[in-house]
Parts: structure tokens; sequence; C-alpha cells
């Protein structure tokens, strides 16, 4: 597989990351909906707390997935002593409802600065499996840098890789538009295409020199 395919393969597991989290976001608010309804019961009064038995299970299945929570409260309903107890119940819920809050906000702030970086993805990506230019180079060269840079930092792509990628895509446009150019041109446009992945190959890093605005015939 050549670069340009592996890297359209990172973007789309990138905008599939993006729209697990999305999913996860919508899970997480839907079960912040339950849990307001539900603390408004367990906040009232004890009987209120009674005649809404079975709808604060239901609640507590639901967040909980499992019916651990609302066996334990029909176990302090029984007791002798309920009410002490309950208040250390509706305690327990208002944590775990406070750090659900937590991981929501962590993940509107998550998606909110991803949101730039999965619309440049979605671009390129395209760019890259129909071999067209990136039509917006000025934004979303850097935003895909970005998101390389993520990817290199979590050990999801290793730092040779994300070498070549950025070449890939730095690239991209000028290998594009070099099919136009004239042979010599061509060949020089293939040469600095080449250079970073063979130095990468061998072992080294170093920086490309800027084109030069003349091109000189190779025999």
């Amino acid at each position: 597989m050549n670069i340009s395919k592996k890297l359209e393969r990172v973007l789309d597991n990138y905008i599939k990351q993006n729209e697990k989290l999305t999913s996860e976001y919508t899970k997480l608010k839907n079960k912040r909906a339950i849990y307001e309804e539900l603390i408004e019961i367990l906040r009232g009064n004890y009987d209120g707390i009674l005649n809404n038995q079975n709808l604060v299970s239901i609640f507590l299945n639901s967040i909980y997935e499992n019916s651990t929570y609302s066996d334990e409260l029909q176990g302090i309903i029984s007791s002798s002593t309920p009410e002490q107890a309950i208040r250390e119940f509706i305690l327990w819920i208002i944590k775990d409802y406070e750090e659900l809050e937590q991981e929501i906000e962590y993940i509107e702030l998550e998606l909110s600065d991803n949101e730039e970086l999965r619309q440049s993805a979605h671009r390129v990506k395209s760019s890259l499996k129909y071999n067209k230019p990136i039509v917006d180079p000025n934004k979303d060269i850097p935003n895909i840098k970005r998101i390389l840079k993520k990817l290199e930092s979590s050990g999801e792509i290793t730092p040779k890789d994300e070498i070549l990628y950025i070449n890939e895509i730095e690239q991209h446009n000028d290998v594009i538009s070099s099919k136009t150019d004239l042979p010599d041109e061509q060949i020089y446009t293939e040469i600095i295409y080449g250079e970073i992945p063979n130095i990468v190959t061998a072992g080294f890093h170093y920086m490309i020199p800027l084109k030069s605005t003349q091109v000189y015939k190779i025999n």
C-alpha cells in the first residue's frame, strides 16, 4: 500500500473515531436527562419516592444498565430506618451525575476543537482518494498536520509515519499539477516528492530546501 492510500486510511479512521465520539456524546446527554428527572424525584419528600418507586427503578436501571442501584434502593426502603440511608443514596447519585457532567464537558470541548479538523480530514481524504488537488491547502494542510501530531502523540502512528504523511500532503498538489508541466519540471517534482521517503527509509531526517525557481535539465 502506497503512502497516499495509508494516509487516506489514517484520515478515515480519524473521521470514524470522531463519529464514535459524537455518538457517545449523544448517549451521555440522554443519560444526563434521565439523571435530572431521577434527582428531581429523589430530592422530593420520602412519600414522593415511595409513590414513584417503579419509575425510579426504571431510571436507575437505564442509567447504570443493570439493577444494582435499584436493588440497593429497594433494600433501603425495606429497612427499619430508610430516611438517613436514602439521603446517603441520593448523594451517591448526585456524585455520579456530577462526574457525568464533567465527562460531557470534556467531550464537548474535544468535539468543538475537532470540528474544523474533521472537515479538513473529509476534504483531504477525498482529494487523496480521487487524486484531485487539495482545494484549500492553506487551511487543510495545517489542520491535517495537527491531526497527525495528535495521532503521533497518542501512539496511533509512528514519528516516521508522521513525516511521510506530511510530505505526502505538502507535495500532493505539486505532484498533480506537474502532470501538465514540461518533462524537466515533472522530473524535478518527482525528485522532491521522493526525497523525504528515501531519507526516512535510510534513517535520516533533514530539511529539504525551498523549491528552486529555475529548472535545470537533467541529462
